[in-house]
Parts: C-alpha cells; structure tokens; sequence
C-alpha cells in the first residue's frame, strides 16, 4: 500500500514555515496543496482525480480542510498524520493580526470583537480542526454555532490527535521538526527553513486582562486539547530522545546559516532566469 504524508495544518501553528519544509523535501508536483479559501471542495475532487491515476506523483498533502477529509479519498492508501499544536491565546492573537494585515479586517476592529464575532477562527479552531467539525463546515456547508463546540467534539479532536504518528509544537518547532524526521525517516540536511508568514503583532502584556479572559472563555476546549497535546509530545519526545540523530541547538546553529545563504541563493536562480 503507498503512503502519504498529510500535514494537517491547523491556521497560524506555523504551518506555512512546514510547508516551506515539505517542499524541501518533496518538491513540486509531489506536495498537493489543499489550503485555497473557498476551493475545498474543488482541490478535494482534483486531488482524488490525482490519486487514481497509476503514475500519481503526490507524496504529501498540505491541509486546510480539518482532519477526516482523507476519508472521502481513495481507500487504496496508507494516510500518515502529523500536525502543529499551539497555545491557544496566542494563536487567536496571531489570527487576528493576521487577518487585519491581510486586509481581511479593517484595523479598527477590536481583538475583544474579532474573538465575539468569528467563531471559524477564534473559536476553539484546533478542536474544531481535528474533531471533524471544519470538514463539515468546509466540505458539507454547515453553519458553526456556539452549541456545536462539546466535550463530544473535544473527546474526537483527542482520539484524532493519538493516532496521530507524530505532532508538534508551534512553541517547539525544531524539536517537533526532528521529531518529524526520526519518526518519518526524513533527511536531516532538507529540514532547514527560512519562517514564513511570520506577522508581527504585540505580545500578551499589551493586552488587558479582561480581553485575555475572553480569548480562553471561547477557547475552553483548546486550552484541554492543547494541554493533552503537550503531554503526547512529551511522550513522543521521549521515545527518541535517548539516540538523538541530532543536537537540537546544533540543527540552530547550522539553520540560522541556511537562513541567511538562502535569500541570496534564491535571487541568484532568479537573476539567472531571467538572464
């Protein structure tokens, strides 16, 4: 049975920076995109074109869609998990400002209102993701309520998450990266990143203590999910942390070398492609 990777990338976990990753390691036509706003449903029904044909050359797919979407593909594959956990107060803060830098919020809109106002992602999101509540609001056109977000959710978001191979943490990024590769099997030498996506916003203290009560209130659930998270890690940590291939700080040092080579290695493929 053939595998594939699936990157279950939850928004603003640090998902564009794996991405970057993936293509590293893949390339081109091997990595599927399935992160178009609004085209879920078409990218769903080209991927699973794309896989039936004999000679398919897609060995990873990158997801917006929520976990369960792999269900609606062809049964002829062997769908290997991993995702990107983060804190759930500052994911929404990071989402917010996203969002107003994008332009897909005016700047005058309060953070205290980006959090009443839009549930799909200020609410509970990772939950959401991984206990199959965005596959329905993506895919089957169900409209997010406030009534939907249970501990029933919460429990299915949990049971995803341990049968994950493999979960990071956006906090723990190069950890979860060489975590990644000891449990896949991925080269060391293409797991070097430049941060993409990376927006800048205030840090917490800004904030007051009223507006920081609310973000955990509509995350409730991703304040437990994240904390069981933490603990799978750890476990998961553990089991390679004996034998690591790598130092941690040493893959640092060499990344923050990559970091800086690659900008200028990158205008120089441009200049000779338009030479």
């Amino acid at each position: 049975m053939r595998e594939l990777f699936v990157f279950e990338h939850i928004p603003k976990t640090a998902g564009s920076t794996m991405h970057g990753v993936l293509w590293q390691l893949y390339r081109g036509k091997q990595v599927f995109l399935m992160t178009n706003p609004n085209r879920h449903r078409e990218r769903i029904a080209v991927l699973e074109e794309r896989l039936q044909e004999p000679d398919t050359r897609i060995k990873a797919i990158v997801a917006h869609t929520g976990f369960g979407f792999h269900e609606r593909l062809p049964g002829t594959y062997q769908y290997r998990h991993f995702t990107f956990l983060r804190n759930p107060v500052d994911r929404v803060i990071s989402h917010y400002h996203y969002q107003i830098q994008q332009k897909k919020l005016a700047p005058s809109t309060s953070l205290e209102a980006f959090v009443r106002e839009d549930l799909s992602r200020s609410c509970n999101v990772q939950t959401a993701f991984l206990g199959g509540l965005e596959v329905q609001r993506l895919l089957d056109g169900i409209t997010l309520t406030s009534e939907l977000y249970t501990g029933a959710l919460l429990e299915k978001a949990k049971a995803a998450l341990a049968g994950f191979e493999a979960i990071g943490l956006t906090e723990h990024f190069d950890e979860s990266l060489l975590l990644f590769a000891h449990v896949f099997g991925w080269p060391l030498m293409r797991l070097f990143y430049v941060r993409r996506r990376v927006g800048q916003r205030p840090t917490r203290p800004h904030y007051p203590e009223h507006v920081l009560k609310l973000i955990r209130q509509y995350n409730e659930l991703d304040l437990e999910l994240y904390h069981y998270g933490e603990a799978l890690f750890e476990k998961q940590q553990a089991a390679w942390r004996p034998s690591p291939r790598l130092h941690v700080k040493t893959f640092q040092r060499l990344n923050r070398v990559f970091a800086h080579v690659y900008p200028l290695a990158y205008k120089a493929r441009t200049w000779s492609k338009s030479d």
